[in-house]
C-alpha cells in the first residue's frame, strides 16, 4: 500500500530543512585588477609633475598624474604601445613600452615650454623638437653645442637655462648629439612625429685623470668623430628601401632582449624582419660609426646598452661609407628576402 504524505507532513519537512540549511554567503565585491603598467612624470631636477594627462594606446581611459606625479593603468593587453604625456607648459613626451606578464613600471621626464615657443606652435603650427641639457643632478648646462640628424639636421647651442630647439622638424628617425668640453658627449635618439621634448644628460669628465686626447675623444669634439658624424648624416638622409633607423625610444620596450631580438619586435624592424631571419641575426657591423667589428650576430649586444642602430640590407647603403670602413673585415655576403645577394652591414651606437 503507498503512503500519500499530507499536506502539513510536507510543509513541516520543508520547515526543518530550512531550518538547518547554511546560511547563504554575502556576495563578495570584485576586487579591482592591479595596475600592470605605472610610472612616474618628473622634470629633469626630479621635482614630480601633477596633472600631466597620459594615454596609453589601446586604453579607453586615460590617466593623471598626482602630487607625487604618479600614474597607473590596468589590464593592458600584452604587445606595444605608445605612451604620450601631456601637459599644459611642458612640452610632449612620448615613449614606446611592451606589456608582458610582469607589470612595467616606467620614468618620463618632461621640459617645460617656454613662451616664446608657444607663440610659434601657436601661430605657425609648426613642429618643433626642443629640450634641456642637463647633468646628472638635472642641473641646466649652458653653451653646449647640440647638434641634430636624421630626417631633419641642424646646429644649436643651449642658453644659460640649458634649454635649446630645433623648429620645422620633419618627421622620421632623429639623433640629438650635445659636446661640450670636459663633458662627456650625450646621445638621444627618437621617432619624431609631433612637438616634443627630449632631455640630454652630460657627464663631467674627471680631466685630471685623463690624458688631453683620452678627454676631447670622449667628449666628441675630435675629428675623427665629427666625420663620423658626418657620414652618418649623409647615410641617414640617403636611406633608400629597406633600410631603417631603430632609436633608442622604440628599443627601450625591449632593453631585456639581444639587440637582434629587441629589433625585430620594434614598430621600425618589423619591416626588416625577414631579412634579418633569413641571416640569423647576423651582420656585418661597424660600431659607434667608425671601430670595425666585421660579421657577427646582433644578439652580441644587448638593447639597454644601445642608443640607435641603422640596418642597411643588401644594396641599400648608398654612400659606401660602411663599406669603406668595414673593406679588410671580410664582410660575408648573404641572401635575404627577395633574393637579393650583397651584405648586410648594421652600424651599432652605443650608449
Amino acid at each position: 500500500m503507498r503512503i500519500i504524505p499530507t499536506f502539513s507532513a510536507i510543509t513541516a519537512a520543508l520547515a526543518l530543512a530550512t531550518a538547518y540549511a547554511p546560511p547563504a554567503r554575502a556576495q563578495q565585491p570584485q576586487q579591482p585588477a592591479p595596475p600592470n603598467v605605472t610610472g612616474r612624470v618628473q622634470e629633469p631636477s626630479g621635482a614630480p609633475i601633477e596633472g600631466a594627462q597620459v594615454e596609453l594606446e589601446g586604453v579607453s581611459i586615460r590617466a593623471r598624474t598626482g602630487e607625487t606625479g604618479a600614474f597607473s593603468f590596468s589590464n593592458v593587453k600584452k604587445g606595444t604601445h605608445e605612451l604620450t604625456v601631456r601637459r599644459v607648459g611642458f612640452l610632449a613626451v612620448t615613449h614606446t613600452i611592451s606589456v608582458e606578464s610582469t607589470p612595467v613600471s616606467i620614468e618620463i621626464q618632461m621640459v617645460r615650454s617656454t613662451p616664446t615657443l608657444d607663440t610659434v606652435l601657436v601661430q605657425a603650427k609648426v613642429k618643433v623638437l626642443a629640450g634641456v641639457v642637463a647633468d646628472s643632478a638635472g642641473h641646466p648646462i649652458p653653451d653646449a653645442r647640440v647638434e641634430m640628424l636624421g630626417a631633419s639636421h641642424g646646429t644649436t647651442t643651449s642658453g644659460p637655462d640649458g634649454w635649446f630647439r630645433f623648429t620645422d622638424v620633419r618627421t622620421g628617425p632623429i639623433v640629438l648629439r650635445a659636446l661640450k668640453a670636459g663633458w662627456a658627449a650625450g646621445k638621444v635618439s627618437v621617432r619624431f612625429e609631433e612637438s616634443r621634448g627630449v632631455v640630454i644628460h652630460l657627464d663631467a669628465l674627471d680631466t685630471l685623470r685623463l690624458t688631453a686626447d683620452k678627454a676631447l675623444q670622449l667628449s666628441g669634439l675630435g675629428n675623427s668623430d665629427a666625420a663620423a658624424w658626418t657620414e652618418t648624416q649623409m647615410r641617414m638622409v640617403g636611406r633608400s628601401g629597406r633600410a631603417t633607423v631603430i632609436s633608442r625610444q622604440e628599443l627601450e620596450a625591449f632593453d631585456e632582449l639581444p639587440l637582434g631580438q629587441a629589433i625585430q619586435r620594434t614598430p621600425s624592424g618589423q619591416m626588416i624582419s625577414i631579412d634579418l631571419q633569413a641571416t640569423y641575426n647576423e651582420a656585418c657591423i661597424l660600431l659607434d660609426g667608425r671601430r670595425v667589428v666585421g660579421n657577427a650576430t646582433l644578439d652580441t649586444y644587448h638593447a639597454e646598452d644601445v642608443e640607435f642602430v641603422e640596418l642597411y640590407p643588401p644594396g641599400t647603403e648608398a654612400t659606401g661609407s660602411v663599406g669603406r670602413y668595414l673593406r679588410s673585415a671580410g664582410c660575408r655576403a648573404v641572401v635575404t628576402s627577395g633574393m637579393r645577394r650583397g651584405v648586410f652591414y648594421a652600424v651599432v651606437w652605443t650608449r
